[in-house]
C-alpha cells in the first residue's frame, strides 16, 4: 500500500524549515546587532544588496515554509489527483530538491553573515546543476496534471505528447545539469557561469517547447489522415 503523497516528503521539509530556523538563531548570537548581511550578489560573486541581520537570516527559513504549504496543498486542489498521486516519486523528489536548494542558498547566507570566503557564482551553479539533474531523473514519470511538469497547452490536450516531452525535457534537464556541475567544477570565470547557466537553462526550455509543439502538430496531422 502507497504511503500519501508527499509524506516523507513533507516531515523532510519540515525538518530542514526548521534546522534553517535553528541555524539563522544561532547565527544572530554570533554576529552584531546591527550588522548588515549581504542578501543578493552580482555577476561576480560580489555582494551589492544587503539587510538586516534578522531579516537576511528569515527569508530562507520563511521560503522553505511557504514551500511546505504549498507542496501540501497542492494536491488537495488538482483536478486530475489521481494521476498526481501516481506521480509520487517525482513529486516527493521534486518538493526534496526544492527544499534542499533553498537550503543550500540560506547556507551562503550564513557564510556570509560570518564573514566567511566562499565562490558564490560556483556554489550557486553547482547547486542548480544538482536540482537540475535529480528533476530530469524522476521527469519522465510525471503523469499528466495540472500541477506539475511541463503545462503547455499540447502537453495538457493529449497524453501521448505529455509523455513524449518529459521524457525528452528528462534527458536535456540531466544533461543541463551535468553541464553546470562540471562547469563550477573546472574553474570557470563566473561571467562564464553566469552565462552557461543562463544558455543552458534557456536552451532546455526552448528546445523542449519546441520539440512538445512539434509532437503536437505531427500527431495533429496523423489523426487528419
Amino acid at each position: 500500500m502507497s504511503r500519501p503523497l508527499g509524506h516523507l516528503a513533507q516531515r523532510f521539509s519540515l525538518l530542514v524549515t526548521a534546522a534553517t530556523l535553528g541555524a539563522s538563531a544561532w547565527v544572530l548570537t554570533r554576529i552584531p546587532v546591527d550588522k548588515r548581511v549581504p542578501v543578493h550578489f552580482d555577476i561576480a560573486g560580489q555582494p551589492d544588496r544587503f539587510s538586516e541581520a534578522w531579516t537576511a537570516l528569515l527569508i530562507m527559513p520563511g521560503l522553505c515554509a511557504l514551500l511546505t504549504i504549498l507542496f501540501v496543498l497542492l494536491p488537495r486542489i488538482e483536478p486530475r489527483a489521481v494521476n498526481l498521486a501516481g506521480s509520487q516519486r517525482a513529486y516527493d523528489t521534486i518538493w526534496v530538491t526544492a527544499i534542499l536548494l533553498l537550503a543550500g542558498c540560506h547556507g551562503l547566507l550564513i557564510a556570509s553573515a560570518l564573514d566567511l570566503t566562499l565562490d558564490i557564482p560556483r556554489l550557486v551553479t553547482a547547486l542548480v546543476g544538482v536540482c537540475f539533474v535529480a528533476t530530469g531523473n524522476v521527469a519522465g514519470k510525471i503523469r499528466p496534471n495540472f500541477t506539475l511538469g511541463i503545462r503547455l497547452p499540447w502537453t495538457l490536450a493529449s497524453d501521448h505528447v505529455w509523455y513524449r516531452t518529459h521524457r525528452v525535457f528528462g534527458w536535456g534537464a540531466v544533461a543541463t545539469g551535468l553541464v553546470l556541475l562540471a562547469a563550477a567544477g573546472l574553474g570557470v570565470p563566473s561571467i562564464m557561469l553566469a552565462i552557461t547557466l543562463f544558455t543552458s537553462l534557456s536552451l532546455l526550455l526552448l528546445g523542449t517547447t519546441i520539440y512538445s509543439y512539434c509532437v503536437w502538430r505531427s500527431l495533429g496531422r496523423e489523426e487528419e489522415a
